[in-house]
């Protein structure tokens, strides 16, 4: 499936949210949040996925399976690159 978000947020080192839509805007919508918050000399990366739209009940289970196996493998990888560089 291809997608052609809008950016609503770009906060650089801090934060990136976009929106998508499938067809057209309120049939089958999803926003994702990527943030970056300082915790204890840490850095936390909070990930975050929210569905609406007249489909969003009907098509979300499913859909919701694939992108969460996708963004645990993306979480998975940034996790292996940022402790790579800091070695």
């Amino acid at each position: 499936m291809v997608l052609h978000p809008t950016v609503l947020i770009a906060k650089l080192g801090r934060e990136l949210t976009w929106k998508g839509q499938v067809w057209f805007p309120g049939i089958f919508d999803g926003e994702y949040n990527f943030i970056l918050e300082g915790k204890d000399s840490k850095t936390h990366f909070i990930q975050r996925e929210h569905f609406s739209g007249l489909l969003a009940g009907t098509l979300t289970k499913g859909i919701l399976v694939d992108t969460s196996r996708q963004m645990a493998a993306m979480n998975l990888a940034l996790k292996g690159r940022v402790e790579f560089s800091n070695t």
